[in-house]
């Protein structure tokens, strides 16, 4: 014994132990590789269908705004735009004549509680919103410009779902190596 501490002798360690934590590290490496690409192709295709739904969203309000603008009527304008008050995934809309001046605006009232903005989780779900403009255009003649910004509600949570599952594989794989 050396001050109270005993010396343990380092026991060789048998071939096959080795090539089980070869296979382990580099089947995690392989796992984690896959799972970012995953996650990126999900999140970059989610991008897409948000952006091509607002798209769509903001060329319906278009081809219903050409009233309001041309008269100046804000009372037909949120006429128009109440009809988004049944999709949770509208958060604000807006008519635009040619001077730039907003004649209407909507806003989506959140349902329950706002987030946070320290909240990682708020900041992914911002990082899905998506804004989308089209022309109101009348016989040719551009009117203004109809305006919608969407966010995806479930998109921050399956991506986190997504990388929660990768992880607990991650973690499953780590237990069966130190078991082994």
């Amino acid at each position: 014994m050396v001050a109270g501490f005993m010396k343990f002798k380092r026991r060789p360690v048998s071939i096959s132990v080795q090539i089980s934590r070869v296979v382990m590290i580099t089947a995690a490496v392989a796992v984690s590789l896959t799972m970012l690409a995953m996650i990126a192709v999900a999140a970059i295709l989610a991008q897409a269908a948000t952006k091509q739904r607002a798209q769509t969203i903001a060329e319906l309000l278009a081809a219903s705004s050409d009233v309001p603008l041309v008269l100046r009527d804000a009372e037909r304008g949120r006429d128009v735009l109440a009809a988004l008050s049944t999709s949770d995934s509208v958060l604000r809309a807006r008519l635009i004549d040619l001077d730039g001046k907003v004649l209407v605006t909507y806003l989506n009232k959140p349902h329950g509680a706002a987030p946070v903005d320290d909240d990682w989780l708020a900041r992914i779900a911002n990082m899905s919103e998506v804004t989308a403009r089209n022309p109101v255009i009348d016989r040719g003649d551009l009117l203004g410009y109809a305006e919608v910004t969407i966010r995806e509600q479930h998109l921050a949570r399956a991506l986190f779902g997504f990388m929660a599952s990768g992880a607990a594989v991650l973690t499953l794989m780590a237990l069966i190596w130190v078991l082994v």
